[in-house]
């Protein structure tokens, strides 16, 4: 096992030396990367894949997401893996999810993942708050997974846009693999919402809020 907890996240040189050790350690199982500053373009452009075949955990917790070093890192699908990025700054496009989404796109259509659970809170005290996870039904709780959890901190009142974070999701999951989806935090779904979840075809269990207008996000869509 392996935790590396940076204590200064600005200074991006000391992130580069986790290269270096993550490509020696073929055989490791455990790793944590807490407040890890991005990694300088012209390091990572030399740096050749880093394959953790046996690595079983993972957990990524920073105040921004290095797209560019998330896609050098070549994981195993049954690798149990937390994302965890914030902002403090009241800058949204630091925390960018789409590009998130897009970044962690293998991860989205691993086949065994058949459950995923979507959670969207804008009324949160620490700001607005866009989560998912994926699992395969099969496995014991806990034992395996994919999550995300974004925290964006804004300095205006500015909704999170929800349609457009899941119509991007829907774009890297395989449709057909999933099963079960969990909806029951969700802020209303309207029409153009409802589109996104229609392509999940073979949902077999829906989590909804009763409570409000979700309820019709299990209905056909009409034509028009």
């Amino acid at each position: 096992a392996l935790t590396v907890q940076f204590e200064w996240q600005r200074k991006p040189a000391g992130a580069s030396g986790v290269l270096d050790v993550l490509s020696q350690a073929t055989l490791l199982e455990e790793l944590r990367l807490l407040d890890m500053p991005p990694i300088p373009e012209e390091k990572l452009a030399r740096q050749p894949g880093i394959v953790l075949e046996r690595l079983r955990t993972l957990r990524l917790s920073s105040a921004r997401f290095d797209s560019a070093f998330w896609q050098k890192l070549v994981l195993p699908e049954n690798a149990n893996i937390g994302l965890n990025v914030y902002n403090h700054d009241g800058d949204p496009e630091h925390v960018n999810v789409l590009n998130i989404l897009t970044a962690v796109s293998r991860q989205l259509s691993v086949p065994m993942f058949d459950s995923l659970r979507i959670i969207i809170d804008e009324e949160s005290d620490d700001g607005k708050h866009f989560s998912m996870k994926m699992w395969p039904s099969s496995a014991r709780r806990g034992a395996l997974a994919f999550y995300l959890t974004v925290r964006v901190v804004t300095v205006t009142y500015a909704a999170l846009d929800s349609e457009g974070i899941v119509a991007a999701l829907s774009t890297h999951l395989r449709a057909e693999n999933i099963r079960h989806i969990d909806l029951g935090q969700l802020p209303i779904v309207n029409h153009d919402f409802r589109r996104v979840l229609a392509q999940l075809t073979r949902v077999q269990s829906a989590v909804i809020d009763t409570f409000h207008e979700n309820i019709h996000s299990l209905l056909p869509l009409d034509d028009d």
